[in-house]
Parts: C-alpha cells; sequence; structure tokens
C-alpha cells in the first residue's frame, strides 16, 4: 500500500509518499481503505512535533483526518462500512 511518510525529523519537505507493508489489525481493530485524507499545516509539520505531540520516531505516517471504508473488521463491524477517522 502507498502512505504519506515522514522519513527524517523536520517539516513538510521531509514527507514522501513510500510503499510499505499493509498492517494486520488486531482483534478489536479496523483496518480502513482510506479514500481521502487531509493534509493540513499540524499534519504537513508532524515531524517537527506540536503543541500536544512530540514528533514520533521516523518513519511514521502523520495524519488523523480521514475517510474511507473499512476492509478487514473486528467482530463488530462489518466489511465495507463507511468510515471516518
Amino acid at each position: 500500500m502507498r502512505a504519506l511518510v515522514v522519513t527524517r525529523p523536520g517539516g513538510p519537505d521531509v514527507l514522501e509518499v513510500r510503499d510499505v507493508p499493509e498492517p494486520s489489525p488486531g482483534r478489536d481493530e479496523v483496518l480502513v481503505r482510506v479514500r481521502a485524507a487531509a493534509l493540513n499545516a499540524p499534519t504537513s509539520s508532524s515531524g517537527k512535533g506540536g503543541i500536544r505531540h512530540p514528533p514520533a520516531p521516523p518513519p511514521t505516517s502523520p495524519g488523523s483526518n480521514s475517510r474511507g471504508r473499512s476492509s478487514c473488521a473486528a467482530p463488530t463491524c462489518r466489511c465495507g462500512s463507511p468510515v471516518i477517522a
């Protein structure tokens, strides 16, 4: 799968689109096929850390505003259900 990845500490210039392994959800987790995601100032500067969060050690994928459909679901969620995260 493709992911936006913070490759090293810094601003928007350290963001790269990379091919990464698809994660395997745990028992009570849902894997979401993201169709749209926001890239805003806090997200694009996540390599620097922020008011609420210190920078995560690279490589990491920033972001928290997205929508899509569940691809692989926990027992309480159906595959293909709309998801907003």
